[in-house]
């Protein structure tokens, strides 16, 4: 049985090997290595959480779950647009867990209306001009995408209110999570959609996993005594 150090470095050595593989382009590598990013992922963060696990720890092992399936619909996205639609679909599912997540973790009463207002205003402005570019060119998966890119938005914004929750340190850890995962969303889209992107699939993947690797780190610290929700 592998110690809690050595999972982590289990997850590490198989996303050191797929970018690899993105990075001079062998499919076998990509194809061998990308199903088992999340689930390497899962099994440290189960070795980090202890039973009864909480509302957040459920919702997070979903998400991981649901961004498993997505990865192997990705994968198979470059033979048909249905998978790609299928790879949405998990992926907008995960973003529902995480706001879940952060929404359970917020404290509203605790956190500054004006910085609500401002933390909704940067992302939806943002949202929008990505938006107004991409769309003209997604064709049928017009709304699958506008519905994940909400999703998206929405996730952002639920993690920059857990401000008044997490110490600083995680707190910035998460904020970096959820944006480095816009950031690789934004990559994989403009690539697909819009223009070639050089070195798409290694950029894409590295924002990808680090953003994943951070978040999973967060809510893995998160421990909440009093949260006795059910499924």
């Amino acid at each position: 049985m592998l110690s809690v150090k050595n999972r982590f470095i289990a997850f590490v050595i198989i996303a050191v090997v797929h970018l690899t593989g993105q990075l001079v382009s062998n499919e076998w590598i990509i194809w061998m290595t990308r199903p088992l990013l999340m689930p390497s992922l899962l099994w440290w963060f189960l070795s980090q959480i202890s039973k009864p696990f909480s509302f957040a720890h459920k919702r997070m092992i979903a998400a991981l779950l649901l961004a498993s399936a997505g990865d192997i619909f990705a994968l198979l996205a470059k033979f048909n647009d249905w998978f790609f639609f299928a790879d949405i679909l998990c992926y907008l599912f995960m973003q529902l867990m995480y706001v879940l997540i952060f929404l359970s973790i917020v404290r509203f009463q605790d956190v500054s209306k004006v910085y609500i207002s401002i933390a909704i205003l940067i992302f939806i402005v943002y949202g929008i001009i990505f938006l107004n570019y991409l769309l003209p060119h997604s064709g049928w998966l017009t709304l699958p995408i506008l519905i994940y890119a909400s999703a998206v938005t929405l996730t952002i914004i639920s993690s920059a209110i857990t401000i008044t929750y997490f110490p600083r340190p995680l707190f910035i850890m998460l904020m970096a999570g959820t944006i480095i995962y816009l950031i690789s969303d934004t990559i994989i889209a403009t690539n697909k959609f819009i223009t070639p992107v050089y070195l798409s699939g290694f950029w894409g993947l590295l924002a990808y996993i680090v953003a994943q690797a951070l978040i999973t780190k967060v809510i893995s610290k998160y421990k909440n005594e009093t949260d006795n929700r059910e499924n």
